[in-house]
């Protein structure tokens, strides 16, 4: 499939591969792919959702579109990221939104925070593993940022400014 923008940047991730690739274009293209990539942090899963988002019939590739087809491919990740999540047990919900407090948070913690006991926070945490939301291990880690940033998104707010108040517990 031919992108209308012409700078293939949706096909090549890293940014060495991709200016090394991209041969000729013009200034245009370039700058857009720049942008593209600095909306997206270069990151491929949010990198493809933008240039999809952009893609849309009467969408053109100014700093608006573009911007807004940041917005719609963070919107696009946090709703997989949180359908996965429906489908989960309680418990593992429960230890993803303690686990969004903070970039590393033990699992001790985020049993205390979601209010389940160890084993069941264990068990929430390897289901979370599988679903490549969490990484493997304590203290939990999620798999990138972003799945971090979804969860949290996601979250009610009440449970967001739960866990504003929670970061005290795990930086003391």
């Amino acid at each position: 499939m031919t992108r209308q923008h012409g700078c293939g940047c949706c096909d090549r991730w890293d940014r060495q591969r991709f200016a090394s690739s991209c041969g000729a274009l013009s200034e245009a293209q370039e700058e857009v792919c720049q942008r593209c990539v600095a909306l997206t942090a270069g990151t491929p899963l949010q990198l493809r959702e933008l240039l999809i988002a952009v893609e849309r019939p009467a969408r053109g590739l100014d700093e608006l579109a573009l911007v807004e087809g940041a917005t719609e491919a963070a919107r696009s990740l946090e709703h997989s990221v949180m359908r996965r999540l429906a489908a989960m047990t309680r418990p593992a919900r429960a230890i993803a939104h303690a686990a969004a407090v903070e970039d590393c948070v033990p699992l001790h913690l985020a049993a205390a925070l979601a209010e389940v006991d160890l084993p069941a926070a264990a068990d929430g945490a390897d289901e979370l593993a599988r679903a490549d939301v969490l990484q493997v291990g304590d203290p939990l880690r999620f798999i990138h940022p972003l799945v971090r940033a979804a969860v949290h998104g996601g979250m009610p707010e009440r449970d967001q400014r739960g866990n504003a108040r929670a970061r005290g517990a795990v930086a003391g």
